[in-house]
């Protein structure tokens, strides 16, 4: 809630000013408070000074009471400075009474100062002071400024005679007082002073420079800058009027309070501090004082309270997403209060959702420095983001801002199907010498594959080796499924099946959120095949040829076929597939018998002929197999069994493709392995 009233703080009412003419002016300094305030994050504002502030302030003179007549008013357009004070001369402002400030009684009986200010200069006064003049400064220098002593004269019998001011000298003696020095005093008869209820003055150089009243009340100094001893043994510096309860009150408008200064290592080294001895710290730039148990700043109660200053020697950074994904920023800590206290941080953000924060150490004990380590991906939106860090001990929370700067990046997006992409020729993208940070947004709609099982579906081209690249996949990403192995080597029993082709092929650093489909190629069913020649009876020789292609590996690799040869007994391999729901290719079966008349000899082939079958997605492809029994019928002799050696070591299918192929650059979002997921399949390495 906020209040409407002034604070208003009497910091100086000085003497009228002293002349051979009647007093012009009364000197009047004083500090304004504004309680209203403000409400600043961990901060008390409230009775803060109205500073470099435009003000009109009041004067009125009242006579008999502070409720009397009025008999002089005049107002002041002033300003006060950075520390909320004024200084005005009453008597010389705009008048407003019909009576001069020179043409007020002051001897006609009380007179009372009411003071009235208005914090916007304009006419809405609010009384702040009414109060008694106590005495008029001018009128106490005429009566008592004539009964100074002028002049002491210690005479040849031993007297001293005393002249003053208006011209009445006094003889005192002969006692054998000597201004060069005495012995043997008796003090109620050896002493300097009067008898008459008259002050006494020292002076120096022909000025006053002591004087003490009548009443025992001591005045040293000029004029302006007086030091004040009252029958209470109070002192006052400027002060003729102590507060009752001071025992030392200071005035000033252009000197400060100067306490003893000495460095932390110095204060620490008095040896059994007095409790409440007051200095200046200038190691931490604080006035202290000591409780009994340890040094604490003036405005400390407690050895646990604690009062820090915090720092950052940097306040903006930038995170390009190219050569740094992360920044460290340095927080410094100097604790004001002598125990080394427990700072605790935390950190006020509205971040992107993929950047991460982490103190180095959230906690310090004593002065001392940590770091705030902020990591950002190469999907977050590019903006300014302001770090509020917050660093918190006891009662005490300090809040500094960082202003974090990501930089964009080029984006593109995939909306359809597209074969064999190359990110950096189809969208003309800088080469290598320019290092560029680009997002790559596959929609559900996308779709990205290839031609081939040589040839990655996504490649990221020919970009500056330290460029970065992110992709985004909502839809699929298929490699091309290895081919089924061939016929055409029946000496090695068939032909291995191709490997499965890649799905991402990386040539920069690369980060991934997949929330699609990334497919590694199946590889290729190996072939498996079966060449010899026999010798049988009534015909002769005889060459048999049998064998089987592989399938072909999801997605849409080919079923192996004979190769070009010719050759006796032959299955083809399947095709695979294509599509997130693809099926491999199976390979090609030769499992019926076979009977072939050679002239009066009837041949019979029971052949068991499995080419490999094509691999799924991610999987490798398998490898076939091949047994054969092989019998003739010969008139007169019948049946004879063909010798077929036992066959073993059938060439492999292919290996799985790559789900993504590092080429030893850094990968961000998927570890390096083998995958078989619902939305990754595959290897992830080099």
């Amino acid at each position: 809630m906020q209040r409407s009233l002034l604070f208003f703080l009497l910091v100086a009412l000085s003497s009228i000013a002293i002349g051979q003419a009647p007093p012009q002016g009364i000197n009047y300094q004083a500090v304004l408070y504004d309680l209203e305030g403000s409400e600043l994050p961990g901060v008390d504002a409230s009775n803060i000074v109205l500073a470099n502030k435009e003000i009109k302030v009041r004067f009125s003179v009242l006579s008999g009471s502070e409720n009397g007549v009025q008999v002089y008013q005049e107002d002041h357009l002033t300003s006060t400075d950075a520390f909320g004070l004024f200084a005005l001369v009453i008597g010389q402002g705009n008048q407003l009474s019909s009576g001069s400030f020179d043409q007020i009684d002051w001897g006609s009986g009380l007179h009372f100062l009411k003071v009235e200010v208005d914090k916007d200069a304009g006419n809405n006064f609010f009384t702040m002071s009414n109060q008694q003049f106590w005495s008029v400064p001018y009128s106490l220098y005429a009566e008592y400024a004539g009964n100074g002593i002028e002049s002491v004269t210690e005479n040849i019998d031993g007297s001293v005679t005393f002249t003053f001011f208006d011209g009445n000298e006094t003889i005192v003696g002969p006692f054998g007082w000597s201004l060069t020095g005495n012995q043997g005093t008796n003090d109620s008869l050896n002493y300097l002073g009067t008898k008459d209820l008259q002050d006494l003055v020292i002076k120096t150089n022909d000025t006053e420079r002591m004087r003490i009243k009548d009443n025992g009340e001591i005045m040293v100094g000029l004029n302006g800058q007086r030091l004040f001893i009252n029958q209470l043994g109070q002192m006052g510096l400027n002060s003729p009027i102590i507060d009752p309860t001071a025992a030392l009150e200071i005035k000033s408008s252009n000197r400060g309070f100067l306490p003893p200064r000495m460095s932390r290592t110095q204060r620490d080294n008095i040896t059994f501090p007095a409790t409440g001895l007051v200095l200046f710290n200038t190691t931490d730039s604080v006035l202290e004082y000591f409780n009994g148990q340890c040094w604490l700043p003036t405005y400390a109660q407690s050895c646990e309270d604690c009062f820090f200053d915090m720092d950052l020697p940097l306040i903006s950074g930038t995170i390009d997403r190219i050569l740094t994904d992360t920044i460290a920023i340095e927080i410094q800590i100097d604790q004001a209060s002598s125990p080394g206290n427990l700072v605790s941080f935390f950190t006020l953000n509205n971040l992107p959702s993929n950047t991460t924060t982490y103190f180095t150490s959230d906690t310090l004990s004593g002065d001392g420095s940590t770091f705030l380590v902020v990591s950002t991906s190469i999907f977050d939106e590019p903006g300014l983001y302001p770090i509020a860090i917050q660093a918190v001990c006891g009662n005490s929370i300090q809040i500094e801002v960082f202003y974090l700067t990501i930089d964009s990046c080029y984006t593109v997006t995939i909306f359809n199907n597209v074969s064999q992409y190359n990110l950096q020729s189809l969208n003309n993208l800088p080469g290598p010498g320019t290092p560029i940070c680009v997002v790559v947004d596959v929609t559900s709609t996308g779709t990205v594959n290839s031609p081939s099982a040589t040839i990655p579906s996504f490649n990221s081209g020919n970009l500056d080796n330290q460029s970065h690249v992110g992709v985004r996949n909502y839809g699929a990403i298929l490699g091309h499924g290895g081919d089924g192995g061939l016929g055409g080597s029946l000496a090695t029993f068939g032909n291995e099946g191709q490997d499965g082709g890649t799905a991402i092929n990386m040539t920069c650093k690369t980060s991934v959120l997949n929330y699609g489909f990334i497919f590694g190629g199946g590889g290729g069913g190996g072939s498996v095949g079966f060449g010899q020649t026999f010798s049988i009876p009534v015909i002769g020789n005889w060459t048999l040829a049998i064998g089987a292609g592989g399938g072909g590996g999801c997605s849409l690799g080919l079923g192996g076929g004979s190769g070009g040869s010719v050759i006796g007994f032959w299955e083809n391999g399947e095709n695979a597939t294509g599509g997130l729901a693809a099926i491999p290719g199976d390979g090609g079966v030769l499992n019926v018998p076979i009977n072939i008349p050679l002239g009066p000899v009837t041949l019979t082939l029971t052949p068991d002929v499995e080419g490999g079958d094509g691999g799924s997605y991610g999987f490798p492809g398998e490898s076939g197999d091949l047994t054969i029994g092989a019998s003739v019928t010969v008139p007169i002799i019948g049946t004879i069994n063909l010798p077929i050696p036992s066959i073993t070591g059938f060439p492999p299918g292919g290996e799985p493709g790559f789900a993504i192929k590092k080429n030893n650059f850094p990968l961000i979002g998927i570890p390096t392995g083998y995958f078989q997921s619902n939305n990754l399949r595959g290897t992830v390495n080099n």
